[in-house]
C-alpha cells in the first residue's frame, strides 16, 4: 500500500504509528500517514468479515476526533491543516456495503473514503500507466485540497 501511495507522488511520513497517549485499552493507531500540500492523508487497511467491520468504524470515528489529529501531528511534528481518511479493505465490496452506515462515514463532504480489492487493483493500474498522480486522487475529496496538491 506504502508503495502504491508513494508512486503518486505523496510524501511518506510514517507507518504502524501509535498515539502514545491514547488511552487503554483501545491504543490510537493508524497503519501509514501520508501527506501532501496542506494535508494529512491517514490510511487503514483490512479485511473485515462484514459489511462495515469494527476496525473500519473504529478507525473513522477515532480519527474523527479533533483531540487525537492534533495529539498525532504533535507526536509526529507535522503540521498539516487539512485531514482526509483512507480505508483500503482488501476483500471484494460486497453486494450491499452497509450502504446508510457507508453513507455516515464516507460519504460525500466528509473527507473518507473507503476503497476495496477492485478499486485497490484499478487504482495499481492507473499508477503503473501513469494516468494516475496525487492531483487525480486528491481531486475526490475536493477542489481546496486538488488546488494545493501543486504547492
Amino acid at each position: 500500500m506504502a508503495v502504491l501511495l508513494r508512486n503518486m507522488g505523496l510524501d511518506f511520513v510514517g507507518s504502524n504509528v501509535v498515539l502514545e497517549d491514547y488511552p487503554e485499552p483501545a491504543k490510537g493507531e493508524v497503519d501509514l500517514i501520508f501527506g501532501v500540500a496542506d494535508t494529512m492523508i491517514l490510511v487503514e487497511v483490512g479485511a473485515g468479515r462484514h459489511k462495515i467491520s469494527k476496525k473500519k468504524m473504529d478507525f473513522f470515528s477515532k480519527w474523527k476526533d479533533e483531540s487525537n489529529i492534533k495529539a498525532l501531528k504533535k507526536q509526529c511534528d507535522i503540521q498539516y491543516q487539512n485531514t482526509v481518511r483512507v480505508y483500503f479493505d482488501l476483500r471484494s465490496e460486497p453486494e450491499n456495503p452497509g450502504l446508510a452506515e457507508v453513507e455516515d462515514i464516507a460519504g460525500p463532504g466528509s473527507m473518507n473514503k473507503i476503497y476495496y480489492k477492485d478499486d485497490y487493483d484499478d487504482l495499481v493500474d492507473r499508477v503503473k500507466g501513469k494516468r494516475l498522480h496525487k492531483n487525480n486522487f486528491l481531486a475526490e475529496w475536493g477542489s481546496a485540497i486538488f488546488r494545493d496538491a501543486d504547492h
